[in-house]
C-alpha cells in the first residue's frame, strides 16, 4: 500500500469516526428526549393513579353518604307513622266528643280547622321530602354540598315534626279540657 493509498484510507476512516460521531450526538440528544418523554409518562400514570384513588375514596365517601341518607328517610317515615298514630287517636277523641256533647259543634269547627292545618303542615312535609330527594339526586356529584344540604332539610322536617307534635298534643289537651268541662 502507498502512501497515497494509507492517507485515503485515513482519511476515509476520518471521515467515517466524524460522521458516526456526528450521528452519535444527534442519536443521543433524541435518547435525551425519549427519556424526558418516558418520565412524564410515568409521572402521568403517577397522577392517573393518584385521582383514580381519590375517586375511589370519593365513591365510598359517597356511598356513606347514601346509607346515611336513606336512614335518614327511614326514620322520617317512622316519624311520619306516629304522626298518623297521633292523628288517628285525635279522630277518634273527637267522635267521642261529638257523641256526648252536641253542644260543642263550635269546638268541632275549631278542631276541624287545625286538622286541615296538619294536614296541610302534613302535606308540605311530604313535599318537601321529594324535593329533598330530588335535589339530592341532581347534585349526586357535589357530594360536600349535597350532604350539608340534606341535613339542612332533615333538621326543617324534624321540626316541623315537632311543631305538628306540639299541635296535635294542644289539640287533644283542649279537646280534653272541653270535654272535662261540660
Amino acid at each position: 500500500m502507498s502512501d497515497e493509498d494509507l492517507k485515503r484510507a485515513i482519511e476515509f476512516l476520518v471521515e467515517q469516526q466524524s460522521r458516526y460521531s456526528t450521528r452519535l450526538d444527534r442519536d443521543e440528544s433524541r435518547l435525551t428526549s425519549l427519556e424526558d418523554a418516558f418520565r412524564t409518562l410515568v409521572e402521568l400514570a403517577r397522577v392517573t393513579d393518584d385521582r383514580i384513588d381519590h375517586l375511589d375514596e370519593a365513591m365510598t365517601t359517597l356511598s356513606s353518604t347514601i346509607g346515611n341518607l336513606v336512614k335518614s328517610m327511614i326514620a322520617l317515615a317512622e316519624g311520619q307513622g306516629q304522626s298518623d298514630a297521633k292523628l288517628a287517636q285525635l279522630a277518634e277523641a273527637q267522635l267521642q266528643s261529638h257523641l256526648r256533647l252536641g253542644q260543642l259543634a263550635e269546638a268541632q269547627l275549631r278542631s276541624d280547622a287545625k286538622l286541615a292545618q296538619l294536614a296541610d303542615a302534613q302535606s308540605r312535609s311530604e313535599a318537601k321530602v321529594a324535593e329533598s330527594q330530588a335535589r339530592a339526586d341532581a347534585k349526586f356529584a357535589d357530594l360536600a354540598q349535597a350532604q350539608a344540604w340534606a341535613d339542612e332539610k332533615l333538621a326543617q322536617l324534624a321540626e316541623a315534626q315537632m311543631k305538628t307534635d306540639a299541635r296535635v298534643n294542644r289539640l287533644i289537651d283542649t279537646d280534653d279540657r272541653s270535654i272535662d268541662a261540660h
